[in-house]
């Protein structure tokens, strides 16, 4: 096997955890995520289970604006890479985190321009 067009190896994947919500359902006063369950905060014991996964490269967790301080208290001492970029949506805040288009890596290269066809011969 080779390596995909972002450049990850076989096997290996970038896993992205949308964390950017404001726990008004919840009704808590605080973000359901940063909520401590058994010990930890919730969105801790989503970014822990995939540091352990054997096939995860690298954990990228998006928050909304305002929320990296709480994220990066919540997440002390594991090996995450934090994201103010959360959207209104969920699906913007996986835009955020550039999800769906290898992680937050730059896209490939486009193709190259085809060759210029030979001019016309002279009349």
């Amino acid at each position: 096997m080779t390596a995909d067009a972002a450049g990850t190896p076989p096997g290996r994947v970038d896993a992205l955890v949308v964390a950017a919500g404001r726990g008004e359902r919840a009704g808590v006063g605080q973000p359901k995520q940063f909520r401590v369950v058994q010990g930890r905060p919730i969105v801790r014991w989503a970014v822990e289970a995939f540091i352990r996964h054997p096939q995860v490269e690298r954990v990228t967790t998006v928050v909304a604006p305002g929320q990296a301080t709480a994220a990066a208290a919540a997440l002390s001492g594991v090996e995450v890479r934090i994201l103010d970029r959360g959207g209104a949506t969920r699906q913007e805040s996986v835009a955020g985190g550039g999800g769906g288009g290898g992680g937050g890596r730059p896209p490939p290269p486009p193709p190259p321009p085809p060759p210029t066809p030979p001019p016309p011969p002279p009349p």
